[in-house]
């Protein structure tokens, strides 16, 4: 069970993760313009689709269970529960990843320099911090 500070956490970094590793797109764009026009265009190119999208779903489909609901409804059983199951291991991935980010960012921020087991207990920290 997550307690409230673990899941504003969780839903913080997954939705505003920001585009990690971008920074070398401002030197081989040449330009610093057209870098900015980028990261400030193509957000709204693949934002604007997926709202679109999941607010026809939503009123379509009012159920809870969103997308898996709606592949249920269209497909079937079988490949609703399919499309359960990869979305809950694609998720266990993401979240996983969220760790390994900040402590990439904390060594880029603070200049630490961990290696072998000190990565793992920052790891440690980070993943059991409330």
């Amino acid at each position: 069970v997550l307690t409230v500070s673990s899941m504003v956490g969780l839903i913080f970094f997954e939705v505003s993760g920001g585009s990690y590793g971008i920074e070398p797109v401002v030197r081989k764009a040449g330009d610093p313009l057209f870098a900015v026009l980028g990261l400030v265009i193509i957000p709204f190119l693949w934002s604007v689709p997926i709202a679109l999208m999941t607010a026809e779903m939503c009123s379509a489909f009012p159920h809870v269970g969103g997308k898996i609901y709606c592949v249920h409804e269209g497909f079937g059983p079988c490949v609703g529960w399919l499309n359960g199951a990869f979305n809950a291991v694609s998720n266990v991935f993401d979240v996983a990843a969220l760790p390994a980010m900040a402590l990439g960012y904390a060594k880029m921020f603070w200049g630490a320099e961990l290696e072998g087991i000190g990565d793992y207990f920052a790891y440690l920290l980070i993943i059991l911090a409330p």
